[in-house]
């Protein structure tokens, strides 16, 4: 990659956007083809020591570009479009709302170099960043937590229990082990406590079971885009969203809202918390928010 970068550094093109990046200036590129949008983006944050943030037209497109900045040696990252749900199911998927928390934690503790998104995607209502780190939980070995605060966190954090874990989003208690699999993590992790203290904290390999490699320390990001610690107090507002509803269809509305009014107050999940977002959080956030800085 050097030899790639040294030739465009010569070039009057590349000074030229060079300058006008050192300058804070505004400037257009055009007439450029994908492989070579990568190489110009990763040459740009090499010299000037600085993490990309790509918006493009399509997924399609980011996957793209975002594989091309990967084989040009960055640790880019693809923030994919998460499919938000207003109406009641029984269940749903959370595969890409995990891969978002993944990159969100990963911009936060500066372990990616770039992120790579499509417009739908970056300008989607997500997790604000003061609250990401709030919610994270960290422990390393000798860290004292009893497990009951452990497994009460996680729940809170949007975490599945299971009798054994399969998947991201789920955790596992056996004893004094807790198996996670946590949102931003590349393997399943299990922390072994001796009384109230961490004694151990170790990858697994989910088909063996068995453990892999161990760790000083480890980070659990939130399973969930949307989250609450209050049940009482998100019913308390639906219940005055509810009372403010006028028409023909307020009484099916409230008939609906009221269903998830019980459940919160039953200490169970609504169907869908997507729609709460505004009632969630004071300021959703978008990618922008979290790349502005980039």
């Amino acid at each position: 990659m050097k030899f790639l970068y040294n030739v465009l550094e010569k070039t009057k093109v590349f000074k030229t956007l060079s300058s006008a990046l050192s300058a804070d200036s505004a400037c257009a590129l055009t007439g450029v083809s994908g492989v070579h949008k990568a190489n110009m983006i990763s040459a740009l944050c090499h010299f000037k020591n600085v993490r990309a943030f790509c918006v493009v037209e399509n997924e399609q497109t980011a996957q793209t570009l975002c594989n091309d900045l990967c084989v040009m040696g960055m640790k880019a990252l693809f923030y994919p479009t998460r499919d938000f749900t207003f109406m009641n199911v029984t269940g749903e998927s959370h595969e890409y709302e995990h891969q978002r928390i993944n990159v969100l934690s990963k911009i936060l503790s500066g372990e990616c170099d770039a992120v790579v998104a499509c417009m739908d995607a970056a300008s989607q209502y997500t997790i604000p960043a003061d609250v990401l780190k709030k919610a994270t939980i960290k422990l390393k070995s000798g860290d004292c937590i009893k497990i009951d605060e452990l497994i009460k966190s996680l729940l809170l954090l949007g975490y599945e229990r299971t009798e054994q874990v399969e998947g991201v989003g789920q955790f596992a208690v056996r004893g004094g082990i807790v198996d996670v699999y946590p949102a931003a993590a590349p393997s399943p992790v299990r922390i072994e406590l001796w009384g109230d203290t961490v004694d151990t904290i170790a990858y697994f390999d989910l088909i063996t079971q068995r453990r892999t490699d161990q760790l000083d320390s480890i980070s659990v990001a939130p399973a969930a885009e949307i989250m609450y610690d209050d049940p009482l107090e998100l019913a308390e507002k639906i219940e005055r969203m509810v009372s403010a509803l006028r028409g023909k269809d307020a009484a099916t509305q409230k008939e609906k809202l009221g269903m998830d009014i019980d459940r919160l107050r039953g200490g169970s999940l609504p169907a869908s918390l997507d729609k709460y977002i505004p009632l969630i959080y004071d300021t959703p956030a978008t990618l922008f928010d979290y790349c502005g800085d980039s």
